[in-house]
């Protein structure tokens, strides 16, 4: 029984620090977006300041007519059971400009809690 409740919280807590990063990172990609003349664009300079976070968590920007703008095709399917995603919006002033969507395979965590299990 105490195993099989350790097991939950720890599933409960890792999802959550998962969901918590992915808000994270997407927040920090769209204060990095520029908006100029009323559009939401990424320039070279952006992209490399994005570049380490890029690498371990992919993500596109989108317009507000949901022209990808940056980043990484999209996955398909964004929401399965092992792949989350979170979407946030550039907003500046009240107003909004586009949206970042970032995503990552959760299967990391299924993996680790069978290890913990087991164990």
């Amino acid at each position: 029984l105490f195993a099989a409740l350790s097991i939950f919280t720890l599933d409960r807590t890792l999802r959550s620090n998962f969901i918590t990063r992915l808000r994270d990172g997407a927040a920090t990609i769209a204060t990095t977006v520029d908006v100029h003349g009323g559009k939401a664009a990424l320039d070279p300079n952006d992209l490399q300041a994005l570049a380490p976070l890029h690498a371990a968590l992919p993500f596109a920007v989108f317009d507000r007519d949901g022209k990808q703008i940056a980043g990484d095709a999209p996955p398909l399917a964004l929401q399965t059971k092992d792949l989350q995603s979170v979407t946030v919006a550039v907003a500046r002033n009240g107003q909004r400009y586009g949206t970042v969507t970032v995503w990552q395979s959760s299967q990391w965590i299924d993996d680790y809690e069978q290890t913990a299990a087991i164990v």
